[in-house]
């Protein structure tokens, strides 16, 4: 099975979170086989060992931050651009290397590329690349975009500005803004950025009046439909409550996935659960979630065993996307057994402040 490069960074994570919150003693082992008497010796004085500082358990997790990166359409969110969250559009690269059109993922979250005025992008650094409408149906083919280890990691540019209205590079981006219906404000050359009333640049996206949402996404046939809030889950989803008391809720209501033709799960990145049409049909009524504390809208799905990779037994798994499909769709990503390295990556899944506020700290 692949072992991706989130999944090494997970690891080693997880190993240092474990090492550090373990406080159980190592006991001796026993055994009853033949002894052997070893003479008594006094112990040699040894030198004081200085001790290793301890590991930092977040050392190497900095690059899962910040990777649900919002994508708005005339100030409205319209989906999430990482690697987890694509649509099922077709991959313009490499298995090792996939690649994704930009006009292909517009079509798929429900803008028609021939209605498009601009796309923005944003950097790191708040500067603004962008894409002209007439630009991207003119070289649908040119414009693509990537992910910096592959299947996993920031989303990328790729594609090179020579001949665009913008020349200005962008390569890690940061969140995009497409204007259909609405006009895209003055990109100021020589700071590549929107001026605010005061004459300085500003960050604020054009349009868009509330942060990005942080709970669990819901997309139906590559449309995001609804991202899960405490406050808006209702009495109609209950289910009972699970042996620990929490309250059980239904996953096909949440996700009006009734007779869904296939559904697919996601933790960050990784596809840790899977159903096609006759596999949904059998867990639909059954399958559940919860929400717990602090997670902010994420939800906790019990995911039936078969609908699983190694199909032993449910197990629980934080879930950062739902995807639902009403027409027969090719679910071409690898299934992976869940871990907690899987629940990890959904749990530093965060929004675009926590990479912000990472870089910045790095930077002092």
């Amino acid at each position: 099975m692949r072992r991706s490069n989130l999944t090494w960074i997970l690891f080693f994570a997880t190993a240092a979170l474990t090492a550090g919150c373990s406080k159980k003693s190592v006991e001796p082992s026993t055994s009853q086989g033949s002894q052997v008497s070893t003479p008594v010796t006094a112990p040699k004085a040894e030198a004081p060992v200085a001790e290793a500082p301890a590991a930092d358990p977040l050392h190497g997790t900095r690059k899962l931050k910040g990777l649900d990166l919002p994508v708005y359409v005339d100030g409205v969110q319209k989906g999430v651009l990482r690697y987890g969250d694509l649509p099922a559009i077709a991959n313009a690269g490499s298995d090792d290397a996939p690649e994704f059109r930009l006009g292909e993922y517009l079509k798929a979250i429900g803008v028609a590329p021939a209605s498009v005025k601009s796309v923005y992008v944003w950097d790191n650094a708040s500067r603004i690349g962008s894409v002209e409408g007439s630009e991207l149906v003119k070289e649908q083919d040119r414009f693509r975009v990537r992910f910096s280890a592959g299947k996993t990691g920031g989303a990328e540019v790729h594609w090179d500005t020579t001949g665009l209205k913008n020349l200005y590079v962008v390569h890690e981006i940061r969140k995009i803004a497409v204007f259909v219906a609405k006009d895209a404000p003055v990109i100021v050359k020589g700071k590549q950025c929107i001026v605010g009333t005061d004459g300085e640049c500003s960050d604020a996206t054009p349009y868009v009046a509330t942060d990005a949402a942080k709970g669990t996404r819901l997309y139906v046939d590559g449309a995001l439909v609804n991202v899960v809030k405490r406050k808006l889950v209702s009495d109609t989803l209950a289910m009972g409550t699970t042996t620990d008391g929490e309250a059980k809720l239904s996953l096909t209501k949440l996700a009006d996935a009734a007779s869904a033709a296939g559904v697919e799960l996601v933790s960050g990145d990784e596809v840790v659960g899977r159903a096609d049409a006759k596999t949904w049909a059998k867990v639909q009524n059954d399958i559940f979630f919860t929400l717990g504390k602090h997670q902010h809208g994420k939800v906790l799905v019990r995911v039936p065993a078969s609908m699983q990779a190694d199909g032993a037994v449910d197990r629980d798994a934080l879930i950062t996307s739902v995807h639902v499909y009403k027409h027969p769709t090719a679910m071409s990503r690898e299934l992976v057994s869940i871990s907690d390295f899987t629940n990890l990556s959904a749990q530093l899944a965060t929004n675009d402040e926590a990479r912000k506020n990472d870089d910045q700290e790095g930077k002092r």
